[in-house]
């Protein structure tokens, strides 16, 4: 059984999964012949959303219920391992109907070593997704947003890890297509692509320096729209592994966004990602993330600059007890949108381990957004309780 937050809704949900045999993954392990397995499983979730629709003004509280069930295929073979991955979600709403949906996604992926000092990394996906009412600047619609995603990517590296210097390249592209409410989606159609390389210099057995550059182009698909642009990055920074009790990267530099259109303007500012790990003792780990970035409007203004900060403590008292503790911000400012908005939330977890399948679990979220614009404000409270099994 899982127990997990969901980011756009804010409810906390309680998912039971069953499979014929315990495994890390939650799910059951089936051989069907020499290198190839699979692994089936699928949760069935209850909880309360006490915002539906994240508004200030129209707050509607509801049960709601997920199935999700999982398919992942492992074909080994030599010398590399490829991997298929087939999940959906499915969820409903008792006070809300209009407002269910059903998410899938298929993937499939590869690491195929080419030699001791040459890598190279494959993958591909298909999504049929949908974004809830309220997750969007969107107006007007009665249901979900509903979309469709395809793209692959791919990743080459020259070097080993140990060799003091290390080379990266990657490419993706990405399509993402609208299937419903057209007046307001048709606009938000696009194709993206993306380039990058990074280049790794050891500077300590396991720590060293990097030097980074990408771009990402997005095209949209309306002959109307003057949103296409080019976003690029330039940084430097730091990646280590387990060094004394911590791990993790830390990059800065510059940020820049460019229109195709010369009636928006782009803007080129600092940048930073940073994601570190500190496990003061084998049983309490720390985590700390900050990034900021440009993300696509969805309806007000020209394009979003994002700032998050957030910081999670994983603990086990004991081998029945165990604590998950996480508090975050994310602040927005939508250029050319006279909107800037603040979110802050807090949640805590604390599960007991009844015996070696079963564990009882209990928690609370708070999400609260200020914004300067009052219609965009909310605040919710989220209590849960449930089982967690593994049959």
């Amino acid at each position: 059984m899982k127990k997990y937050f969901s980011p756009i809704t804010g409810a906390v949900l309680l998912s039971l999964t069953f499979g014929a045999s315990a495994q890390s993954n939650g799910g059951t392990k089936i051989n069907l012949a020499e290198g190839l397995t699979l692994f089936p499983s699928v949760g069935f979730s209850f909880g309360r959303d006490g915002n539906l629709f994240l508004s200030n003004a129209n707050q509607k509280s509801t049960n709601v219920y997920t199935l999700s069930p999982t398919l992942k295929l492992e074909m080994r073979t030599r010398p590399a391992t490829l991997v298929f991955d087939l999940s959906t979600v499915s969820t409903f709403y008792d006070k809300s109907s209009s407002d269910n949906f059903t998410n899938i996604k298929f993937g499939v992926g590869t690491d195929l070593p080419i030699s001791d000092r040459m890598g190279l990394k494959l993958g591909a996906d298909y999504v049929k997704g949908s974004d809830p009412r309220g997750s969007t600047d969107r107006v007007g619609a009665s249901e979900p947003d509903l979309y469709r995603t395809s793209g692959a990517n791919g990743t080459f590296s020259f070097g080993a890890k140990e060799a003091a210097g290390r080379f990266e390249v990657d490419a993706g592209f990405t399509n993402k297509r609208y299937t419903n409410n057209r007046a307001s989606t048709i606009g938000s159609d696009r194709d993206n692509s993306s380039f990058g390389a990074r280049f790794f210099a050891k500077i300590a057995p396991k720590t060293s320096f990097l030097v980074e550059a990408k771009t990402e182009k997005l095209d949209y698909v309306s002959s109307t729209s003057s949103l296409d642009s080019t976003q690029r990055g330039y940084s430097v920074g730091v990646t280590w592994d387990a060094t004394a009790a911590t791990s993790g990267i830390v990059k800065v530099g510059q940020i820049r966004k460019t229109f195709a259109s010369g009636a928006r303007k782009g803007e080129s500012s600092s940048g930073w990602d940073a994601a570190v790990n500190w496990a003061p003792l084998t049983y309490s780990k720390f985590t700390f993330n900050t990034a900021k970035q440009f993300t696509e409007s969805t309806g007000l203004g020209d394009y979003i600059v994002n700032k998050r900060y957030a910081a999670s403590w994983n603990h086990e008292w004991n081998q029945r007890f165990s604590s998950a503790a996480n508090i975050s911000r994310s602040e927005d400012q939508f250029v050319n949108g006279n909107r800037n908005d603040s979110t802050d939330s807090i949640g805590f977890r604390l599960s007991y381990r009844a015996i070696k399948w079963l564990s009882i679990s209990g928690g609370f979220t708070n999400a609260d957004r200020e914004s300067n614009t009052s219609s965009f404000r909310y605040k919710k409270n989220t209590y849960s309780l449930g089982v967690d099994a593994t049959l």
